[in-house]
């Protein structure tokens, strides 16, 4: 099984990890929802050791999570100057 991370713009601590590609099947009031990683295979994540995401999953196909927003890193050009 595949899951897709999304961040809530309205809660930005607030993920949701879900099957569904589009997001489309995350909580509405939570939303909007935007992409905040690549797609992973679900043994790769917390949800394989946690059971009760394992289970959110299983009966909701998504689930939330709550945790720390990571900005994006910028990226900048090299530079030589000092």
């Amino acid at each position: 099984m595949i899951l897709h991370i999304f961040q809530s713009a309205k809660m930005p601590e607030l993920y949701g990890f879900t099957v569904d590609a589009t997001g489309a099947n995350l909580p509405v009031k939570d939303g909007p929802w935007e992409v905040a990683g690549n797609a992973i295979p679900l043994g790769t994540t917390m949800a394989s050791t946690s059971p009760e995401i394992a289970h959110q999953i299983e009966r909701n196909g998504y689930a939330l999570v709550k945790g720390h927003s990571v900005p994006q890193p910028h990226l900048r050009r090299n530079d030589s100057r000092p």
